[in-house]
């Protein structure tokens, strides 16, 4: 079964969806490891802590709503790479914030309404380009790819802040994230993994 499911990857359109769904989890990985040491250490409260992932959350009950509006204006695969892009962004530049709250709380708001809206393309995606029997192991696989993400990241950004300090690593895995979001969506226009609408 997961030879069968790893063999998805070999369709570009899946391949997209599901590169861009483990890119999504890299922003998952800094805020599950080093962003509330970081606040933390800066002087923010438990409970401020605790209220910012919260406006994580709210926001995206709106962000999950807001992703069929979105469809106006851009295709799927574009948006999906802007808010992928926006959701890693939105927790990169928490250092430049330091102890501002109000500004923290802006950035994790938007954040958390960038992952749920890149969610529900994601889904979608998967649904629309894997073959009805193959959308189970599509998934499963993307499950997969997203528990690799949060195995690593958090060793990774260990690393790099052994190295570079801990606000740095914040930027360099960020910096290096967004990067391959933007190489992810140049393959894809050259390649033309998306038909024209």
């Amino acid at each position: 079964d997961y030879i069968t499911a790893f063999k998805l990857l070999a369709l570009p359109a899946i391949f997209f969806v599901l590169t861009m769904s483990l890119l999504r989890h890299l922003g998952g990985g800094i805020q599950a490891s080093f962003y509330g040491v970081h606040l933390k250490d800066i002087g923010i409260s438990a409970t401020t802590i605790g209220l910012l992932i919260s406006i994580n959350g709210a926001f995206g009950l709106v962000g999950s709503l807001s992703a069929a509006p979105l469809q106006r204006y851009l295709n799927d695969h574009w948006l999906l790479i802007l808010l992928v892009a926006a959701s890693i962004l939105f927790i990169t530049i928490t250092p430049i914030l330091n102890d501002q709250v109000t500004w923290l709380m802006f950035a994790s708001g938007l954040r958390g309404w960038a992952m749920a809206a890149s969610l529900v393309f994601i889904i979608s995606m998967i649904a629309r380009y894997a073959e009805s029997e193959m959308q189970g192991r599509a998934m499963g696989l993307r499950v997969t790819l997203n528990q690799m993400t949060w195995f690593a990241v958090p060793v990774i950004m260990g690393f790099v802040a052994e190295i570079f300090g801990r606000e740095n690593s914040f930027y360099i895995i960020g910096i290096t994230a967004i990067f391959l979001v933007a190489l992810l969506g140049f393959w894809t226009y050259r390649c033309k993994v998306f038909p024209k609408i």
